[in-house]
């Protein structure tokens, strides 16, 4: 009885967060070549005004077999929530890409990881993208700051 009561209090417990985008998180590693592609902006939820907040900005990462990648307005790692002038802060670099894991989700039973891509840029220092999805073809999602704001870029794959 004492163990049924210490769990209903751990679930009841104020401060206890979730990251609402978890369930679309990529949990199985993909095979990079399953990643290549072509990735565009599709919502994002940093800033007031969805996509139309984004202006002329395009938000593109373009993943290259050879590992290379180019991106176009993107986020840069930066800690903490973004800030008000996260827009002007959006960079656009070249550089080069793999696979690895950028975090895990618990489902209360176990973790798995998840799968995203680094990008690495000798230039500037990029936020690294969840993929989304359990099978190609996967989405890209950039999380910013605490994964349970709710703040994340969406890019989906048009090729």
């Amino acid at each position: 009885m004492r163990i049924i009561l210490i769990l209903a209090l751990m679930l009841l417990a104020p401060g206890c967060q979730y990251d609402p985008y978890a369930h679309l998180l990529t949990t199985v590693r993909p095979e990079p070549s399953e990643v290549v592609g072509r990735y565009t902006l599709v919502k994002q939820t940093v800033t007031a005004g969805d996509l139309a907040a984004m202006s002329d900005r395009l938000c593109v990462v373009e993943l290259r077999a050879d590992g290379t990648f180019s991106a176009s307005d993107v986020p840069q790692y930066a800690p903490g929530l973004p800030g008000a002038s996260f827009l002007s802060t959006l960079v656009s670099a070249p550089g080069s890409w793999h696979v690895e894991s950028v975090g895990s989700v618990d489902d209360g039973w176990s973790a798995k990881n998840i799968w995203g891509v680094h990008l690495d840029s000798g230039s500037v220092r990029l936020q690294s993208a969840g993929l989304t999805g359990q099978k190609a073809p996967y989405g890209m999602i950039f999380t910013l700051g605490d994964p349970d704001s709710g703040q994340a870029m969406f890019l989906q794959r048009i090729k």
